[in-house]
């Protein structure tokens, strides 16, 4: 056991830690990309741990609070920032779409079950994607 966290303590020596610029950059595509995805109704904040290993970024979220934290790695394994950014933000984006599955699972079959709100998050979906898809880039 020692002599196997001595060789990560060497190895971690080796890898190059995030700087603050990298931090600032990938805020900066979180912000760009929860424009473009029409996320503005979170509140998406860097937070000040660390994603687990093994993963550029990863988000956490509260979904009743509309919350999401986005932990970046801790070492520059030369990740894009700004794909690792999106990647984590289309979690939110489809969250809403799990939910809307889960709720219509749960009332199918019931009086109170029409399909509306399945078929309402799918159509925000769709409007988010077209905007994507026909801006061409800009």
């Amino acid at each position: 056991n020692n002599l196997k966290f001595k060789q990560r303590q060497e190895m971690n020596k080796r890898k190059i830690k995030h700087t603050f610029e990298n931090r600032a950059l990938f805020s900066k595509h979180l912000n760009k990309w929860q424009d473009r995805l029409n996320l503005r109704n979170w509140n998406v904040t860097l937070s000040d741990k660390f994603a687990p290993t093994g993963c550029a970024a990863n988000i956490v979220f509260l979904r009743e609070a509309r919350e999401a934290k986005v932990a970046l790695s801790k070492y520059d394994e030369g990740d894009d920032l700004e794909n690792s950014a999106l990647h984590e933000l289309l979690h939110l984006l489809l969250v809403e779409y799990q939910s809307a599955i889960y709720l219509d699972l749960d009332l199918m079959g019931s009086d109170y079950y029409d399909g509306n709100h399945l078929r309402t998050v799918e159509h925000d979906l769709i409007k988010i994607l077209e905007k994507l898809l026909l801006s061409d880039g800009k």
